[in-house]
């Protein structure tokens, strides 16, 4: 399949509270529908990620909400979330 890509966005280091939800939303280029994505975490300490949402937002977004698990905090070192995208023709 041509015209199609992924599209990649590092957000910055954070810390995350016991079951706090974080949102991270990776936008496709201009004139391409997202029509998929993903994430991948590292975690310093504590509790690995769960994701509790993963979903296009818009017809040109990709969003991903982010979790610990339940009575748990985690330092998140890096969190890259990514979008596949199409071209609309």
């Amino acid at each position: 399949m041509s015209g199609y890509g992924r599209i990649e966005q590092a957000f910055a280091s954070e810390q995350y509270g016991v079951q706090q939800i974080k949102t991270y939303t990776v936008d496709c280029p201009v004139g391409q529908k997202v029509i998929g994505g993903g994430w991948r975490a590292t975690v310093g300490a504590g509790a690995p990620l769960t994701s509790v949402g993963e979903y296009p937002s818009t017809d040109s977004q990709w969003t991903v909400q982010l979790t610990t698990n339940v009575g748990q905090s985690a330092l998140v070192v890096n969190v890259t979330a990514y979008a596949i995208c199409a071209n609309t023709l």
